[in-house]
């Protein structure tokens, strides 16, 4: 039993090895804006410059997960407190068909032949900036994202539900978005040091 723990620990290190010496590593707590002063972190809640309400709450909160995942800042209730602030701006989401599907009026039951929306594309765009207690911008980014997602392709009386659904399934998708992006955003500002 011992010769095969000796084994697994010595395939653990050489694997190790094996791996930083590609250039991969495995993620630290290590604060790469310690230099800069910053340890603690405020994220202002973004804004929303669209016509979509509630999607500002998806891209600081999703913000916010990473950092904390990170576990490489503090994060603070209030500006005051802060070393930087985090501030966001929501500048633009969209939504648009990606495709269509005719139904026959004998399938649809209405007088005429009817194209419905099977598919969407959600779309959004923002801006991220990291500033410090003296106003110094750290760190900018501007970031756009895109998402296809199903549509309720139904007809007639059970159709009035298809908005509501479209809605639902627009949210998820940009639910998505906002992961991905401030994944991305966090990883950038963190590597950019």
């Amino acid at each position: 039993m011992r010769a095969h723990s000796l084994w697994f620990l010595a395939a653990c290190a050489i694997f190790s090895v094996l791996l930083q010496g590609c250039g991969y590593h495995f993620q630290k707590t290590r604060n790469p804006l310690v230099d800069l002063g910053i340890r603690k972190i405020y994220v202002s809640v973004f804004r929303n410059q669209t016509f979509r309400p509630g999607v500002e709450h998806y891209f600081t909160n999703a913000m916010i997960r990473e950092i904390e995942r990170s576990r490489s800042f503090e994060l603070v209730n209030n500006e005051a407190a802060a070393d930087a602030v985090l501030k966001g701006q929501i500048s633009q989401t969209d939504s648009s068909i990606n495709a269509t599907k005719n139904i026959p009026r004998i399938t649809s039951g209405l007088d005429r032949d009817v194209d419905v929306a099977t598919e969407y594309k959600a779309s959004i765009n923002c801006d991220i900036n990291l500033v410090d207690r003296h106003g110094r911008l750290i760190f900018s980014q501007t970031m756009g994202g895109e998402k296809v997602h199903l549509g309720a392709a139904q007809t007639g009386d059970a159709g009035a539900t298809a908005p509501l659904i479209n809605d639902s399934e627009h949210r998820m998708a940009i639910q998505f978005l906002a992961a991905q992006m401030m994944a991305s955003v966090y990883q950038r500002m963190v590597d950019t040091f």
